[in-house]
């Protein structure tokens, strides 16, 4: 953990409850005694979205393949061997499957949320979108340039080695 950010703990005096907080800089509370992030990073714009996505361990990769050619995610984890269980036509149902987390941009999020479920082979796939509260600048920068169509990726590059 770096110097800027540690793990604290505090007493909130409007609360007088034990809280643990992630701080860079100084700990706080706001009006209603919650504790608060002191100088959290901006959120850069667009926002990158991380989405997960349940799958049959052997169509993981196909599908995960597919949504980065068509550059609708710009980078993809799986996860084997996660057991889910979830309810299905009346049923409980329990299933070997891999967890697939996706990184995208607010730009690609919609295309992504209607391409997904037309190249999974359930009826019903999860594919959750969860918005990221921050990220380091440089990994946005990359995620918009590998996203983008691409015929914008070349101009965002160029405009991306112009930064540095």
């Amino acid at each position: 953990m770096g110097p800027q950010v540690r793990k604290i703990f505090h007493m909130c005096s409007e609360r007088r409850d034990l809280c643990g907080v992630f701080v860079a800089g100084e700990r706080g509370c706001d009006p209603l005694g919650l504790p608060t992030m002191v100088d959290p990073a901006p959120l850069p714009s667009p926002a990158l979205h991380v989405v997960l996505m349940t799958c049959p361990e052997e169509s993981a990769e196909a599908l995960l393949r597919q949504l980065l050619e068509e550059r609708l995610v710009g980078c993809g984890n799986i996860l084997p061997a996660v057991r889910s269980l979830y309810w299905w036509e009346g049923e409980l149902c329990a299933d070997a499957e891999s967890l697939v987390i996706m990184e995208t941009t607010s730009e690609r999020l919609p295309a992504l949320l209607v391409r997904a479920p037309e190249l999974h082979p359930y009826d019903v796939p999860k594919v959750v979108a969860l918005d990221a509260s921050a990220s380091a600048q440089p990994y946005v920068e990359w995620l918009q340039s590998v996203t983008a169509a691409r015929d914008e990726a070349s101009s965002l590059r160029s405009v991306n080695a112009a930064k540095k």
